[in-house]
């Protein structure tokens, strides 16, 4: 029996990361998740974000929702996202 794996994935720290490493951040999340199992099977890949303000940052958010609409064809992709607070 094969060993099984889920990916879970920061997108903040992934995007600054490739950013300052590799002055990008476009990755191909499916060849990524490929790489990273190797020979096991993927179970399934989490990526989990913040939801951008679309009040406070429009540009921000519409460029994310773009990618995230990306993101969800991904086979074995789920997105997660999260909010920010405010005190």
């Amino acid at each position: 029996m094969k060993d099984r794996v889920a990916i879970f994935i920061d997108g903040s720290n992934l995007y600054h990361a490739l950013q300052a490493n590799f002055k990008r951040h476009n990755l191909n999340f499916a060849e990524f998740a490929t790489r990273l199992t190797g020979s096991r099977q993927l179970i399934r890949t989490y990526y989990y974000n913040i939801l951008q303000d679309p009040i406070q940052w429009p540009d921000a958010h519409l460029e994310q929702q773009e990618f995230l609409d990306i993101l969800r064809k991904t086979p074995y992709l789920e997105v997660r996202l999260g909010s920010t607070k405010k005190s």
